[in-house]
């Protein structure tokens, strides 16, 4: 990849990671059901990075496949910890 390409990804990341922040915080707050116009602009930004990402996501075919390696891999991932993988036994 091209610098430039590198720090148009890195500028979405960021942007996309404060998305997620602040958006997270609004949906789970004590104030949620008060905040549902914030939240549907909220989502309305997801679509927007979406868009922005890829032109073409909406019309993109959902692989189930590639679904479930991300959910498996998100749980593994999970229960990692600093020092090596979390024992929930003893938890």
């Amino acid at each position: 990849m091209e610098r430039d390409q590198l720090l148009h990804r890195r500028r979405q990341w960021e942007r996309f990671n404060a998305w997620e922040i602040t958006g997270s915080r609004r949906l789970t707050g004590p104030r949620a059901s008060e905040e549902l116009s914030r939240t549907l602009r909220w989502f309305a930004e997801a679509w927007e990075l979406a868009r922005e990402a890829n032109p073409n996501w909406a019309q993109a075919k959902v692989d189930a496949d590639k679904i479930r390696r991300l959910q498996s891999a998100r749980q593994y991932l999970a229960r990692l910890t600093v020092g090596g993988l979390h024992d929930r036994s003893r938890a």
